[in-house]
């Protein structure tokens, strides 16, 4: 029973060394810079992607989404119904 044990607690190599005091803080320390430069490569990747769909699109660029918009909408409109008009009347 106890070389089982003995086989379970024994340390994985890989961590072999590290222990508690100095080597372990730069490990974290390792460890943590890798983790913030991943979250910036995320972030910049979600970045690119919003700023893409985000982008007007090309048969919407110069209209604006104020009143200039509202108001050619209006007149498209109004000069579709007048040649409906001149069509039925005909």
């Amino acid at each position: 029973m106890h070389q089982l044990t003995g086989r379970l607690r024994e340390q994985a190599r890989s961590h072999r060394g590290l222990g508690w005091g100095l080597r372990s803080r730069v490990y974290a320390d390792q460890m943590w810079e890798l983790a913030c430069l991943r979250k910036r490569c995320v972030s910049r990747q979600m970045h690119q992607l919003t700023g893409r769909l985000r982008e007007q699109a090309r048969s919407h660029r110069g209209l604006g989404s104020g009143l200039r918009s509202r108001v050619y909408e209006d007149q498209r409109w109004e000069q579709l119904l007048a040649h409906l008009l001149q069509r039925v009347a005909q």
